[in-house]
């Protein structure tokens, strides 16, 4: 990971991971696991009141695996790969220094899963979205006593061909088990107190 202020009000941040799993003496199952993700954030303080920050995310995971018909020798072959990239923003606003503060968070997650078998046609992929939105606000009534009220929101949908159906006559709760396809959203709104026994 690296961070770097070009500038005292500007923060910028870069980090990288990498692994990788080989299971030299599997005939059967998982043969070999991989993945990588990048994250480049930024923070920026237009005063000590005013801050904001931003952030990509990318990973992408990959593995090859082996199957047996008759559990015996493998007989067929299969590799998927899993990418998914984040974005998002943040806003953090001292309304009245030392009284309220207020923030604002965005986020938005893209997810594509593809399947792959040897000798075979490719199943569709994978797809699902995430849009997230977070508003806070804590209001200090006194030096150990603050209340907090947020609200939540989430869209999430998912497109499943185990679910969805994969244009072939399938009874429905052998792939998926009955399950449907996720597509909902959700408000949530929270009230807290907060008091600092001193």
């Amino acid at each position: 990971a690296v961070s770097i202020t070009p500038v005292s009000a500007l923060t910028l941040g870069l980090s990288a991971d990498y692994y990788k799993d080989d299971y030299d003496d599997t005939d059967l199952g998982l043969t070999e696991a991989k993945g990588t993700s990048y994250t480049a954030d930024l923070s920026y303080f237009f005063n000590e009141d005013l801050t904001t920050t931003a952030y990509y995310t990318r990973e992408v995971l990959k593995s090859d695996q082996a199957g047996s018909e008759n559990f015996a020798n493998p007989d067929w072959f299969m590799d998927d790969e899993n990418s998914t990239y984040t974005v998002g923003v943040g806003i953090n606003w001292a309304a009245i220094p030392d009284k309220l503060d207020i923030g604002v968070d965005l986020a938005y997650s893209d997810y594509t899963g593809k399947i792959n078998y040897d000798n075979a046609p490719n199943y569709p992929d994978l797809e699902s979205t995430l849009k997230s939105v977070r508003i806070h606000g804590t209001y200090k009534m006194k030096e150990n006593l603050s209340v907090k009220l947020s609200y939540w929101y989430d869209d999430y949908s998912e497109d499943d061909w185990a679910k969805d159906g994969i244009g072939v006559a399938t009874l429905p709760t052998v792939l998926g088990l009955g399950a449907e396809t996720q597509d909902y959203d959700v408000h949530v709104i929270a009230a807290s107190i907060r008091y600092e026994f001193k």
